[in-house]
């Protein structure tokens, strides 16, 4: 891949037709899981349907999706929720996906993409952003703290069958 040129890259909130282009990447993340996870854990594939039926759920609610774009092609996205916190009275976010395209990953577009979303939160009164990245994955683990993060919490999961 040739060097990119991060001044090219164009940060905005998905659109409807940009779900086949986030769908090809949603794949590629499943595979990396699926490197790391046992197939038996849940399930990694969401049929295309159901995929398309939460991206439209995601983009009429408040939730974000921030869509990276680099030479008419979206190289990188993030599904960015925003969670209501009680007791402290305040909005919290949560990155529920993030995903750089193969061939992109290390020139700066995943930091460009948090950056957006941080000044997305202050604009917006969102005090905390939270990520819980698979433990396994320790290259993403690493990105996230040169990205100001800080290992906090230990997360649990519970599957419904």
């Amino acid at each position: 891949m040739k060097k990119v040129e991060i001044g090219k890259v164009k940060i905005r909130f998905a659109k409807p037709d940009d779900f086949e282009e986030i769908n090809t990447l949603l794949e590629e993340l499943t595979q990396a899981i699926k490197k790391v996870e046992s197939p038996s854990t849940y399930v990694l594939k969401a049929p295309k349907s159901s995929r398309r039926n939460i991206f439209n759920k995601i983009r009429a609610s408040e939730n974000k999706i921030f869509i990276a774009k680099y030479e008419g092609r979206i190289v990188g996205f993030v599904n960015f929720q925003l969670i209501l916190n009680v007791r402290y009275g305040w909005t919290r976010g949560h990155i529920e996906e993030i995903i750089v395209k193969d061939g992109f990953r290390g020139k700066g577009i995943g930091s460009l993409l948090l950056t957006r979303i941080k000044v997305w939160c202050k604009k917006n009164g969102v005090k905390v952003i939270k990520v819980a990245p698979n433990k396994k994955f320790k290259e993403t683990q690493k990105f996230f703290e040169k990205n100001g993060f800080v290992s906090k919490y230990k997360g649990y999961r519970l599957d419904l069958k």
